[in-house]
């Protein structure tokens, strides 16, 4: 008598290998929709720090003109109404 060993039933493995083809499916989109919440967090801060370069660009400029003689001479001329040596005021009367 001969062993006869008998071919695995196919009804077996396909189960088995959508089981692994879902898991493999879902861990996909888990990871792709995890990639894109990522992806979006980078491009808010990308976002801010563009917009906190910009900021800190413009206020470098006006700390620079403020301390320019030219803004010191227009406020004390606006402000405290002064006036140079060689000048010479003509108000007007209404």
């Amino acid at each position: 008598m001969r062993h006869v060993m008998q071919r695995p039933n196919w009804f077996f493995y396909v189960p088995f290998w959508l089981l692994i083809v879902v898991m493999f499916l879902g861990l996909m989109i888990i990871q792709v929709s995890q990639y894109n919440e990522y992806r979006a967090q980078l491009n808010a801060l990308i976002a801010d720090y563009e917009y906190q370069r910009r900021e800190a660009e413009r206020l470098y400029y006006q700390m620079a003109f403020y301390g320019s003689d030219a803004y010191i001479e227009q406020q004390a001329r606006e402000r405290l109404h002064f006036i140079r040596p060689d000048e010479i005021i003509f108000r007007v009367n209404r």
